[in-house]
């Protein structure tokens, strides 16, 4: 698959506000499942602090940018923070920043932070 020529890469040392990390929604609604997300949050958090690259990615369109490259790697699918490559290889962790916003209600925006 050839580079997602729609969605615009930028490379990043670290968030403009200088923190880290990504945090997985997953619609918790009782205490058990609250303390599973929290859990998770956690875990990708570490994974996000241990990142080798972290990338800015900027769209219109579909909410998973499938078919873009980030350090060599074509993204397959974006799902509970988690960013998978064609291989199935997980390739780190995600935090989405627009989810269909801007003047169009399809502007999307997320880094992917790379292992």
């Amino acid at each position: 698959m050839t580079q997602n020529s729609a969605v615009k890469v930028t490379k990043l040392e670290r968030r403009p506000d200088g923190s880290l990390g990504p945090e997985a929604k997953l619609g918790a609604s009782s205490e058990e499942q609250q303390e599973l997300q929290t859990a998770m949050n956690g875990l990708l958090r570490r994974m996000a602090e241990r990142a080798r690259h972290i990338f800015l990615l900027e769209w219109e369109g579909n909410k998973v940018p499938r078919g873009t490259v980030v350090d060599g790697k074509t993204i397959a699918w974006t799902q509970n923070g988690m960013v998978t490559s064609q291989s199935g290889d997980e390739i780190g962790v995600y935090e989405r920043l627009v989810e269909f916003g801007g003047k169009t209600g399809r502007q999307q925006q997320m880094l992917v932070f790379v292992n």
